[in-house]
């Protein structure tokens, strides 16, 4: 794991306020899995970095920093195949979203893309208090490992989609606070794994279904 400790890395090129980071990890760079930089006061865009380097990184964590501009594709599942936790929230990310996840309070615009069904070892999706519109694509019920569902506060349109009732780990679903309209699926009666549920704040019909309620 590398973490923000001067013995770990090299921290360059702080002069220019549109590059104030620039990071070498170790030499042997391709074995890191882990990428753990939240909370280090970071500064500039994701496009200053190379993450074609590590085609094993497992976590990828800058949560809480200063970053700015869009997310660069090779972020996404192109190039770093193996990666199943990306966090990036609190941030002052703009553009479209990439299919990645813990994108939370930025200033993300456009749909959720159909390919976010390709990642089927999520286990948090957490998207909310962004810009995002459209609807909640089907492809959302591809990802049966998820635990966390998080879309609250966006410009979400259209139903629920029943494949939604096929994540049957889910234990959190928080849709609150968009645009959603139709009925509420009864397919939402599948996760009995489910203990917190939130849907205020939309134009939604019907009733959520007994076996939630109890």
């Amino acid at each position: 794991m590398v973490r923000c400790q001067h013995q770990l890395m090299e921290i360059l090129d702080v002069k220019s306020i549109n590059k104030c980071f620039v990071f070498i990890l170790p030499s042997r760079s391709g074995s890191v899995s882990n990428l753990d930089l939240d909370n280090c006061g970071l500064r500039g865009t994701l496009h200053n970095l190379n993450f074609s380097s590590l085609p094993n990184l497992l976590t990828l964590n800058l949560y809480n920093n200063s970053l700015y501009g869009t997310i660069p594709i090779n972020i996404e599942i192109g190039l770093l195949t193996s990666l199943n936790d990306l966090q990036l929230a609190i941030n002052s990310l703009t553009g479209p979203i990439p299919p990645s996840h813990r994108l939370g309070t930025n200033n993300l615009t456009g749909p959720i893309p159909h390919s976010i069904g390709n990642l089927r070892n999520l286990t948090t999706l957490y998207l909310y208090e962004n810009k995002l519109s459209g609807s909640i694509p089907q492809e959302i019920g591809l990802l049966t490992s998820l635990n966390d569902l998080e879309l609250r506060t966006n410009s979400l349109t259209g139903p629920i989609p029943p494949s939604i009732g096929n994540l049957r780990n889910l234990t959190t679903l928080y849709l609150f606070e968009n645009e959603l309209s139709g009925s509420i699926p009864q397919e939402i009666g599948l996760l009995t794994s489910l203990n917190d549920l939130k849907l205020e704040t939309n134009s939604l019909t019907s009733s959520i279904p007994p076996s939630i309620e109890t």
